[in-house]
């Protein structure tokens, strides 16, 4: 795994080896590496681990933020590479289950033909899409718009307007079905779930904090609409869902602690190690369970 910058020019050598020196990253399992391209004064440097681990990626996560400060040309990242392809199968779930959710409530709500037509042909929506149709009261947009633009109400101050916007009642589509606060949760936290799977999606780079974050998001809301869609179920049928990436993460948890030499008998590392796998697994929850 390694972590590639290109430099324009090499002005910030001395600056750059004095933060390896300082850093201790060899002692982290971080070699370094640089070379320059001819005749051009490009400077590219590198950094990499022996290994693939999330304890390697965190590692050069870590690091990438020193680096950062000196405003280099990412040529490659490969801890956020490593990160995004652990989130993915977690935004891949909340998608399919989404739609299974969406489909589900259809059966039960066969009078409202406004609510069958957003859900209709859900594969071949957007995420944004879905965003628009489910999570946005065009109502009151519209209602803020006119706040915004009517005068004389656009000579108000930021107070004035936020309690007038706090008066407006909003009521998306979502709202409308949500019979609980964990659907509200979604609500209320769609935009970011709409925002990360941009992330994963267009491989923008995310160091670690970035990544837990995520983790936890989508966990949760995987969970969310699991239990939900239990509820309507009846507990009768469950539906079995794929956690993609469970093994790779069980794969990874292993490796930091059997193939990791600095890191035996770190009992720390094992920990956090199982929290993560927790993290992943946790929505399954017991599919036999009646």
């Amino acid at each position: 795994m390694q972590n590639k910058y290109l430099f324009l020019d090499e002005t910030k050598n001395e600056e750059i080896r004095k933060l390896i020196k300082d850093s201790g990253i060899r002692g982290k399992g971080i070699s370094f590496s640089s070379s320059t391209i001819e005749k051009t004064g490009v400077w590219i440097i590198t950094f990499s681990t022996t290994g693939n681990s999330k304890q390697d990626a965190i590692n050069l996560s870590r690091f990438d933020a020193e680096v950062m400060r000196f405003q280099p040309i990412v040529l490659e990242n490969g801890a956020s590479a490593y990160f995004n392809k652990k989130i993915y199968p977690l935004v891949n779930d909340f998608e399919r289950l989404l739609r299974e959710f969406l489909y589900l409530l259809v059966t039960q709500k066969q009078d409202d033909k406004e609510f069958i037509n957003k859900v209709k042909d859900l594969e071949k929506k957007t995420f944004g899409n879905i965003y628009t149709d489910l999570f946005v009261d065009t109502e009151y947009m519209g209602r803020v718009k006119d706040l915004l633009t009517q005068s004389p109400s656009w000579r108000i101050s930021k107070a004035e307007m936020y309690a007038r916007l706090n008066q407006m009642e909003e009521l998306t589509p979502w709202m409308k079905l949500a019979k609980s606060d964990d659907l509200l949760f979604i609500q209320g936290n769609f935009f970011r779930l709409k925002s990360y799977r941009n992330d994963v999606m267009h491989a923008h780079n995310i160091n670690y904090d970035e990544y837990e974050e995520i983790v936890s998001l989508y966990t949760k809301c995987n969970g969310i609409l699991l239990n939900e869609i239990r509820i309507i179920y009846g507990n009768k049928e469950i539906k079995d869902v794929y956690i993609a990436g469970l093994s790779e993460v069980l794969d990874d948890w292993i490796n930091a602690v059997f193939s990791n030499e600095t890191i035996q008998t770190n009992f720390d590392e094992i920990g956090k190690a199982l929290i993560e796998l927790g993290k992943q697994a946790s929505y399954l929850g017991n599919k036999n369970k009646e």
